[in-house]
Protein backbone atom coordinates (compact mmCIF):
# COMPACT_ATOMS: atom_id res chain seq x y z
CA UNK A 1 0.00 0.00 0.00
CA UNK A 2 1.49 3.23 -1.12
CA UNK A 3 0.73 6.38 0.75
CA UNK A 4 1.54 10.26 0.03
CA UNK A 5 2.02 12.86 2.00
CA UNK A 6 2.76 16.66 1.09
CA UNK A 7 3.78 18.64 4.01
CA UNK A 8 2.75 22.41 1.90
CA UNK A 9 4.37 25.21 4.03
CA UNK A 10 1.78 26.11 7.24
CA UNK A 11 -1.08 24.07 5.52
CA UNK A 12 -0.60 20.65 6.76
CA UNK A 13 0.73 21.02 9.95
CA UNK A 14 0.98 23.43 13.15
CA UNK A 15 2.98 26.58 12.30
CA UNK A 16 5.11 27.30 15.67
CA UNK A 17 6.60 31.15 14.65
CA UNK A 18 9.62 31.63 17.68
CA UNK A 19 11.91 35.01 16.96
CA UNK A 20 14.73 35.68 17.91
CA UNK A 21 17.26 38.59 16.63
CA UNK A 22 19.78 36.57 14.21
CA UNK A 23 23.54 37.16 15.16
CA UNK A 24 26.03 37.64 11.95
CA UNK A 25 25.58 38.67 8.47
CA UNK A 26 24.05 41.02 6.76
CA UNK A 27 20.54 39.67 8.45
CA UNK A 28 20.76 40.77 12.14
CA UNK A 29 17.33 42.34 11.87
CA UNK A 30 15.87 39.59 10.70
CA UNK A 31 13.67 37.12 12.38
CA UNK A 32 13.67 33.24 12.49
CA UNK A 33 10.71 31.21 12.16
CA UNK A 34 9.93 27.59 12.79
CA UNK A 35 7.46 25.03 11.58
CA UNK A 36 8.02 21.42 13.55
CA UNK A 37 6.44 18.42 11.89
CA UNK A 38 6.41 14.89 13.75
CA UNK A 39 4.98 11.91 11.90
CA UNK A 40 5.43 7.85 12.34
CA UNK A 41 5.40 5.48 9.73
CA UNK A 42 5.15 1.31 10.17
CA UNK A 43 7.46 -0.22 8.22
CA UNK A 44 8.17 -3.93 6.83
CA UNK A 45 12.14 -4.80 7.55
CA UNK A 46 14.49 -4.87 5.89
CA UNK A 47 13.37 -1.28 5.09
CA UNK A 48 14.54 1.20 2.60
CA UNK A 49 14.55 4.71 3.88
CA UNK A 50 15.58 7.46 0.85
CA UNK A 51 15.98 11.41 1.93
CA UNK A 52 16.97 14.28 -0.34
CA UNK A 53 17.23 17.37 0.87
CA UNK A 54 18.34 20.85 0.06
CA UNK A 55 20.07 22.65 3.03
CA UNK A 56 19.65 21.30 6.82
CA UNK A 57 21.28 18.31 8.52
CA UNK A 58 19.83 14.85 8.67
CA UNK A 59 20.86 12.59 11.56
CA UNK A 60 19.79 8.72 11.79
CA UNK A 61 19.56 6.22 14.69
CA UNK A 62 18.19 3.03 15.10
CA UNK A 63 16.09 1.35 17.28
CA UNK A 64 14.33 -1.98 17.64
CA UNK A 65 11.06 -0.81 16.20
CA UNK A 66 9.37 -1.51 12.77
CA UNK A 67 8.63 1.79 12.71
CA UNK A 68 10.07 4.86 10.94
CA UNK A 69 10.00 8.13 13.17
CA UNK A 70 9.97 11.09 11.45
CA UNK A 71 10.82 14.88 13.21
CA UNK A 72 11.75 17.85 11.33
CA UNK A 73 12.33 21.27 11.67
CA UNK A 74 11.53 23.78 8.91
CA UNK A 75 13.06 27.17 9.56
CA UNK A 76 14.31 30.80 7.57
CA UNK A 77 14.68 34.00 8.24
CA UNK A 78 12.07 37.03 7.27
CA UNK A 79 11.69 40.50 8.23
CA UNK A 80 7.77 39.97 9.18
CA UNK A 81 5.69 37.40 10.11
CA UNK A 82 3.56 38.38 6.86
CA UNK A 83 6.54 37.24 4.68
CA UNK A 84 7.42 34.48 6.51
CA UNK A 85 4.17 32.61 6.06
CA UNK A 86 4.10 33.00 2.49
CA UNK A 87 7.68 31.30 2.36
CA UNK A 88 6.79 28.70 4.70
CA UNK A 89 4.31 27.98 1.73
CA UNK A 90 7.16 27.75 -0.66
CA UNK A 91 8.35 24.79 0.75
CA UNK A 92 7.45 21.40 0.51
CA UNK A 93 8.36 18.20 2.71
CA UNK A 94 6.67 15.13 0.38
CA UNK A 95 7.02 12.30 2.34
CA UNK A 96 5.69 8.72 0.26
CA UNK A 97 5.48 5.83 1.99
CA UNK A 98 5.03 2.18 1.35
CA UNK A 99 5.35 -1.64 2.90
CA UNK A 100 9.02 -1.56 3.30
CA UNK A 101 9.94 2.07 2.16
CA UNK A 102 9.91 5.86 3.11
CA UNK A 103 11.09 8.71 0.68
CA UNK A 104 11.57 11.83 1.66
CA UNK A 105 12.20 14.80 -0.79
CA UNK A 106 12.18 18.39 0.80
CA UNK A 107 11.21 20.86 -2.56
CA UNK A 108 11.13 24.69 -3.00
CA UNK A 109 9.24 26.39 -5.50
CA UNK A 110 10.78 28.41 -7.70
CA UNK A 111 11.36 32.61 -7.99
CA UNK A 112 11.21 35.09 -10.32
CA UNK A 113 13.83 37.28 -9.99
CA UNK A 114 17.42 36.74 -8.99
CA UNK A 115 17.78 39.04 -6.20
CA UNK A 116 14.64 37.38 -4.27
CA UNK A 117 15.97 33.61 -5.13
CA UNK A 118 19.25 34.26 -3.35
CA UNK A 119 17.32 36.21 -0.25
CA UNK A 120 15.29 32.93 0.02
CA UNK A 121 18.24 30.11 -1.00
CA UNK A 122 20.23 31.96 2.07
CA UNK A 123 17.54 31.87 4.40
CA UNK A 124 15.94 28.31 5.16
CA UNK A 125 16.67 24.76 5.82
CA UNK A 126 14.80 22.13 6.85
CA UNK A 127 16.64 19.88 9.43
CA UNK A 128 15.22 15.89 9.92
CA UNK A 129 15.85 13.29 12.36
CA UNK A 130 14.73 9.91 12.20
CA UNK A 131 14.73 6.62 13.67
CA UNK A 132 14.61 3.52 11.66
CA UNK A 133 14.85 -0.05 12.21
CA UNK A 134 18.22 -1.63 12.27
CA UNK A 135 17.90 -3.49 8.92
CA UNK A 136 17.27 -0.72 6.71
CA UNK A 137 18.96 0.37 3.74
CA UNK A 138 19.72 4.56 3.37
CA UNK A 139 20.34 6.55 0.45
CA UNK A 140 20.93 10.08 1.83
CA UNK A 141 21.79 13.00 -0.01
CA UNK A 142 21.68 17.17 0.97
CA UNK A 143 23.79 19.85 -0.31
CA UNK A 144 24.28 22.48 2.14
CA UNK A 145 24.44 19.99 5.37
CA UNK A 146 25.98 17.49 7.13
CA UNK A 147 24.76 13.65 7.86
CA UNK A 148 24.67 11.51 11.25
CA UNK A 149 24.30 8.06 11.35
CA UNK A 150 24.68 5.54 13.83
CA UNK A 151 23.53 1.41 14.02
CA UNK A 152 21.88 0.62 10.59
CA UNK A 153 22.79 -2.37 8.41
CA UNK A 154 22.05 -2.38 5.07
CA UNK A 155 23.34 -0.99 1.84
CA UNK A 156 24.02 2.57 2.22
CA UNK A 157 24.34 5.56 -0.34
CA UNK A 158 25.40 9.27 1.73
CA UNK A 159 26.00 11.86 -0.32
CA UNK A 160 26.86 15.86 0.93
CA UNK A 161 27.90 18.30 -1.40
CA UNK A 162 28.64 21.04 1.78
CA UNK A 163 28.57 18.92 4.88
CA UNK A 164 30.65 16.58 6.85
CA UNK A 165 29.42 12.86 6.86
CA UNK A 166 29.61 11.12 10.42
CA UNK A 167 28.54 7.55 10.86
CA UNK A 168 29.13 4.79 13.67
CA UNK A 169 28.24 1.48 14.21
CA UNK A 170 27.12 1.24 9.96
CA UNK A 171 27.16 -2.36 8.62
CA UNK A 172 26.86 -3.57 5.29
CA UNK A 173 27.51 -1.56 2.05
CA UNK A 174 28.87 1.91 2.50
CA UNK A 175 29.57 4.33 -0.05
CA UNK A 176 30.06 7.65 1.46
CA UNK A 177 30.84 10.99 -1.24
CA UNK A 178 31.33 14.76 -0.24
CA UNK A 179 32.36 17.68 -1.95
CA UNK A 180 33.55 19.87 0.83
CA UNK A 181 33.53 18.08 4.22
CA UNK A 182 35.51 15.66 6.17
CA UNK A 183 33.77 12.07 6.41
CA UNK A 184 34.53 9.62 9.27
CA UNK A 185 33.50 6.11 10.12
CA UNK A 186 33.76 4.62 13.23
CA UNK A 187 33.21 1.08 14.55
CA UNK A 188 32.24 -0.03 10.72
CA UNK A 189 31.50 -3.45 9.55
CA UNK A 190 31.40 -4.33 5.63
CA UNK A 191 32.59 -2.90 2.45
CA UNK A 192 33.61 0.73 2.13
CA UNK A 193 33.90 3.32 -0.35
CA UNK A 194 34.49 6.92 0.84
CA UNK A 195 35.43 9.91 -1.41
CA UNK A 196 36.14 13.35 -0.43
CA UNK A 197 37.07 16.18 -2.79
CA UNK A 198 37.79 19.01 0.35
CA UNK A 199 38.33 17.18 3.58
CA UNK A 200 40.21 14.29 5.64
CA UNK A 201 38.80 10.39 5.72
CA UNK A 202 39.05 8.72 8.43
CA UNK A 203 37.47 4.89 8.92
CA UNK A 204 37.78 2.38 11.63
CA UNK A 205 36.30 -1.07 11.68
CA UNK A 206 36.34 -4.28 10.25
CA UNK A 207 36.55 -4.42 6.68
CA UNK A 208 36.14 -6.55 3.59
CA UNK A 209 35.99 -4.37 0.82
CA UNK A 210 38.15 -0.64 0.72
CA UNK A 211 37.99 1.98 -1.39
CA UNK A 212 38.92 5.71 -0.27
CA UNK A 213 39.68 8.74 -2.18
CA UNK A 214 40.42 12.11 -1.29
CA UNK A 215 41.84 15.07 -3.59
CA UNK A 216 42.48 17.45 -0.51
CA UNK A 217 43.08 15.81 2.75
CA UNK A 218 44.63 13.39 4.91
CA UNK A 219 43.08 9.65 4.80
CA UNK A 220 43.21 7.57 8.15
CA UNK A 221 42.53 4.18 7.99
CA UNK A 222 42.41 1.48 10.95
CA UNK A 223 40.93 -2.13 9.79
CA UNK A 224 40.73 -4.06 12.68
CA UNK A 225 40.95 -7.62 13.70
CA UNK A 226 38.53 -9.86 11.88
CA UNK A 227 38.92 -7.68 8.30
CA UNK A 228 39.73 -9.21 4.96
CA UNK A 229 40.39 -8.50 1.45
CA UNK A 230 37.40 -9.26 -0.46
CA UNK A 231 38.77 -7.63 -3.19
CA UNK A 232 41.56 -5.03 -3.69
CA UNK A 233 41.81 -2.34 -1.21
CA UNK A 234 42.84 0.45 -2.85
CA UNK A 235 43.53 4.00 -1.50
CA UNK A 236 44.54 7.15 -3.12
CA UNK A 237 45.00 10.84 -2.66
CA UNK A 238 46.35 13.97 -3.56
CA UNK A 239 47.42 16.40 -2.05
CA UNK A 240 47.55 14.79 1.74
CA UNK A 241 48.95 11.85 3.71
CA UNK A 242 47.49 8.35 3.82
CA UNK A 243 47.58 6.20 7.21
CA UNK A 244 46.94 2.25 7.48
CA UNK A 245 46.80 0.38 10.23
CA UNK A 246 46.48 -3.67 9.95
CA UNK A 247 46.37 -6.34 12.39
CA UNK A 248 49.67 -7.88 12.82
CA UNK A 249 48.84 -11.10 11.48
CA UNK A 250 47.53 -9.30 8.69
CA UNK A 251 48.29 -10.77 4.58
CA UNK A 252 48.31 -9.30 2.02
CA UNK A 253 50.15 -7.71 -1.04
CA UNK A 254 51.32 -4.10 -0.75
CA UNK A 255 52.05 -1.61 -3.39
CA UNK A 256 52.72 1.83 -2.01
CA UNK A 257 54.11 4.90 -3.57
CA UNK A 258 54.25 8.97 -3.46
CA UNK A 259 55.47 11.77 -5.82
CA UNK A 260 56.89 13.95 -2.82
CA UNK A 261 56.73 12.14 0.56
CA UNK A 262 58.43 9.46 2.41
CA UNK A 263 57.50 5.91 2.58
CA UNK A 264 57.18 3.18 6.62
CA UNK A 265 56.35 0.47 7.04
CA UNK A 266 55.33 -0.92 10.38
CA UNK A 267 54.08 -4.18 10.28
CA UNK A 268 55.97 -7.44 9.68
CA UNK A 269 56.70 -7.86 5.67
CA UNK A 270 58.66 -8.72 3.19
CA UNK A 271 59.85 -6.21 1.40
CA UNK A 272 60.67 -6.98 -2.67
CA UNK A 273 61.51 -3.29 -3.84
CA UNK A 274 61.96 -0.16 -1.71
CA UNK A 275 63.11 3.25 -2.34
CA UNK A 276 62.12 6.38 -1.03
CA UNK A 277 59.11 6.96 -2.84
CA UNK A 278 57.84 3.12 -3.86
CA UNK A 279 57.20 0.08 -1.68
CA UNK A 280 56.20 -3.09 -2.78
CA UNK A 281 56.13 -5.92 0.03
CA UNK A 282 54.60 -9.03 1.45
CA UNK A 283 52.56 -8.54 4.24
CA UNK A 284 52.24 -12.12 6.29
CA UNK A 285 51.61 -14.54 3.73
CA UNK A 286 50.71 -12.42 0.83
CA UNK A 287 47.63 -12.40 -1.28
CA UNK A 288 44.82 -9.95 -2.02
CA UNK A 289 46.35 -6.65 -3.05
CA UNK A 290 46.93 -3.31 -1.28
CA UNK A 291 47.35 -0.11 -3.65
CA UNK A 292 47.95 2.65 -1.88
CA UNK A 293 49.15 5.98 -3.69
CA UNK A 294 49.46 9.65 -3.71
CA UNK A 295 50.90 12.68 -5.33
CA UNK A 296 51.76 15.21 -2.37
CA UNK A 297 51.97 13.17 1.10
CA UNK A 298 53.89 10.51 3.02
CA UNK A 299 52.28 7.50 3.22
CA UNK A 300 52.83 5.00 7.06
CA UNK A 301 51.68 1.79 7.34
CA UNK A 302 51.38 0.12 10.87
CA UNK A 303 49.64 -2.13 12.86
CA UNK A 304 46.14 -1.23 13.96
CA UNK A 305 45.75 1.11 17.45
CA UNK A 306 47.85 3.19 19.22
CA UNK A 307 51.27 2.66 16.97
CA UNK A 308 49.36 4.09 13.96
CA UNK A 309 47.85 6.77 15.95
CA UNK A 310 50.66 8.26 17.47
CA UNK A 311 52.50 8.05 14.24
CA UNK A 312 49.94 10.09 12.54
CA UNK A 313 50.15 12.48 15.19
CA UNK A 314 53.75 13.13 15.23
Amino acid sequence: MKTRLILLGVLSFTLLLSSCCCVGGIDNDWNRYKNEFEKSYAIQTPASVVIRNIDGYVHVNSWDKNEVLVKGVISLRAETEKEALRRMREINVIISHEDNSLTIRVERKKHGGLSELWRFATNWRVDLELSVPRECSLAISTVDGALRLSGVKGKHKLSTVDGAIEAQGLEGVIDCRTVDGSCSMTDVRGDVEVSSTDGSIRVEGILTGLKATAVDGSIHIEAMDGSTIAQEWRLSGVNGSITLGVPESFSADLEASTVDGHISIGVPAELREMTERRVAARLGKGGSPISIATTDGSIRVGISGSEVKETDDQ
